[in-house]
């Protein structure tokens, strides 16, 4: 929890290797943003590395350029061998790898915005351009949900369902629902069999070319790439309401045939019900609202705080890069002012009365029965609905009641379908 405002920049890894953490962004009282220093080399910037429950929520994570050293891992933020993972109204950009790479069991991708990297000169080693966006391989029970990915060479969407070690029955369940994937030069969506049978429900999502977006073999929303060793490794695709000019098609040296494709949500052995409740659901342009709406940090203590970096690309998307356009020399330069820069956040130290020292305010817990400000009472639960109070906070300043309930209400102005390309 964040009683401070302003940029955090990080000279060593936040490495997370302990289980059950939560970072609350939305309790900072102006917004928090997380940069790389000078003493972060070949690195990610935030890591969890075989970790358990985890929850990061409303911060934002931009790497920067890594020009002073070679790097080959500058991730903005890496899921790494780890489980039970929330990202939730998170921001990852500027990765000189990845701006997202997750190696994940049981995660949650959600109102995130990820993207772009910086591609060119920015101290990716080997070699001088990188730019493949969101990564996530191996995954299984993946839900990947109304996040906007954007800007970048390819790898709108990288994922490979399944688990390592590579085996005979291995399966990979992953829901990719109510996306927006934006101006990448090629390869906007890739799914791949490397890790085991795919299982996969694509719905609602929208693929918005770019200026950058060409027509190359790979050019699909998503591509089906069979990298499988084992001959049993196959695809089972449910896909319902998206939208792009070009579906789903055949990586180069991938065939596609009608067996991969099924009428109704499909599931790997082992899950049993349809967790995907019919609320959660709507068609794709009502979709590409609530993303215009919720992608990214939005939130703090104060209430509706997203940055002027943020802000910059989603008017990007909702006008359709708009001349000058914000990458028109291309994916060629390694500085992130080149491309809207670092947020402009009011730095300060202001912390909330808390006598008792638990987390919770003592005016928040003076207004609740179930909460008693004169002891620590954060991890009671008396109403037992199975949320402690402090999640009550947080979940009050994550405002989840009103955002579920409204989810998908914006009366938002979208861009031309394809912004008519």
């Amino acid at each position: 929890m964040f009683d401070v405002s302003g940029q955090i920049v990080v000279n060593s890894e936040m490495r997370i290797t302990v289980d059950g953490i939560y970072i609350a962004g939305q309790t900072s009282p102006n917004g928090i943003e997380v940069v790389r220093g000078k003493g972060l080399v070949d690195a990610p910037l935030f890591y969890t590395r075989s970790q358990a429950n985890a929850i990061v929520r409303h911060i934002r994570f931009r790497y920067g350029n890594h020009t002073d050293a070679p790097s080959s891992n500058g991730d903005s933020v890496r899921i790494g061998s780890s489980s039970r993972q929330i990202l939730d109204h998170v921001t990852a950009m500027f990765g000189t790898d990845e701006s997202l790479d997750a190696v994940c069991t049981d995660c949650t991708v959600q109102f995130s915005m990820v993207g772009p990297n910086l591609c060119r000169d920015a101290g990716h080693d080997p070699g001088n351009y990188h730019c493949k966006t969101f990564f996530m391989k191996p995954v299984n029970r993946a839900t990947i949900a109304y996040n906007l990915s954007q800007h970048g060479d390819e790898r709108g969407a990288n994922i490979a369902a399944g688990t390592t070690p590579e085996a005979t029955g291995n399966t990979g369940q992953v829901d990719y629902i109510g996306n927006t994937v934006y101006n990448f030069i090629s390869e906007p969506g890739l799914i791949s069999n490397q890790f085991g049978s795919v299982y996969l429900n694509w719905i609602n999502n929208t693929h918005m070319e770019g200026v950058l977006s060409q027509d190359r073999p790979e050019s699909f929303f998503p591509a089906i790439f069979n990298r499988a060793t084992i001959a049993s490794f196959g695809f089972s695709i449910y896909r319902s309401g998206n939208e792009a000019r070009r579906g789903f098609g055949a990586y180069p040296g991938t065939t596609i045939n009608s067996s991969m494709f099924v009428d109704a949500m499909t599931y790997a052995p082992g899950i049993s019900q349809n967790y995907l409740r019919p609320w959660m659901l709507t068609d794709a342009r009502t979709s590409q609202r609530t993303v215009l709406d919720q992608a990214g940090a939005i939130l703090c203590r104060g209430g509706g705080c997203r940055d002027n970096v943020d802000a910059l690309y989603i008017e990007d998307l909702q006008t359709c890069d708009r001349a000058p356009y914000l990458f028109q020399g291309g994916f060629t330069s390694g500085d992130p002012a080149d491309y809207g820069g670092f947020a402009r956040i009011t730095a300060g130290y202001d912390p909330l009365p808390d006598g008792d020292n638990d987390g919770m305010p003592d005016e928040w817990e003076a207004r609740y029965a179930n909460t008693d400000a004169n002891r620590p009472d954060a991890n009671e639960d008396a109403d037992g609905d199975g949320y402690p109070n402090i999640e009550e906070y947080l979940n009050m300043l994550a405002k989840d009641d009103v955002r579920y309930e409204n989810l998908f209400n914006s009366s938002r102005q979208l861009p031309a379908p394809n912004c008519g390309r």
